[in-house]
C-alpha cells in the first residue's frame, strides 16, 4: 500500500483545500479524512486494537488540525509522543496565520512541520522537498530533481470547483 496520509481537520472548506493542493502537486498517496481529535487517536492506535473491529493501515503523514473539537490537536500530539511505534510517522500541524505561541508548543510535542491557514501550494513543495520519502507522485520524480515551482496558489478557489480526492 501507498503511503496513506490521515487529515485530521473538522472545516470541510480546507480539508477540500488541502486535499486540491496535494492533487495540485501531483500527491497521489491515499486519504483518510477525520473531523476530530478522537478520530484521529482511533486511527493511529495500533491496528491490532482499533475500534473500527478491522486491521487498517497507520499513516504515514498526518495532517493535524489544532483546534478540533473532541480533542484538540495538542493533546493528540502529547498522545503519539507516548507511541513507539508512531515514531516514524510525519507530523505537519495545521494553524491559522499567527498563532506562534500554539505552533511553538506543537513543535515542543513533537510536530515536525506546520503549514498556515489559508493554505498554499508553495507551503506544501517546501514541505515536499524537505521531507522527500514520505510522498507518492502520480509521476515519479528523480531522487535529485527540484519540485516544480508552483504558478499559482488556491486560497481563493471556490470550494464547489475543487475535485474531491479519497
Amino acid at each position: 500500500m501507498k503511503n496513506l496520509i490521515l487529515l485530521a481537520e473538522d472545516s470541510v472548506d480546507d480539508q477540500i483545500l488541502l486535499k486540491q493542493i496535494l492533487h495540485k502537486a501531483g500527491v497521489v498517496n491515499p486519504i483518510i479524512v477525520v473531523g476530530d481529535g478522537k478520530e484521529a487517536i482511533e486511527h493511529l492506535k495500533e491496528p491490532e486494537i482499533s475500534a473500527y473491529g478491522k486491521i487498517h493501515p497507520l499513516p504515514k503523514i498526518l495532517f493535524l488540525d489544532v483546534r478540533m473539537p473532541k480533542i484538540d490537536g495538542l493533546e493528540v500530539l502529547k498522545w503519539i509522543k507516548g507511541k513507539p511505534y508512531l515514531k516514524g510517522m510525519l507530523v505537519v500541524v495545521l494553524s491559522h496565520y499567527g498563532e506562534v505561541g500554539t505552533i511553538k508548543r506543537a513543535y515542543e510535542q513533537g510536530a515536525h512541520s506546520f503549514l498556515s491557514k489559508p493554505f498554499k501550494l508553495q507551503d506544501l513543495y517546501n514541505l515536499m522537498k524537505y521531507y522527500k520519502n514520505y510522498w507518492d507522485y502520480a509521476n515519479p520524480l528523480p531522487a535529485d530533481a527540484p519540485l516544480p515551482h508552483p504558478s499559482q496558489e488556491l486560497s481563493g478557489s471556490n470550494p464547489q470547483d475543487l475535485e474531491i480526492i479519497s
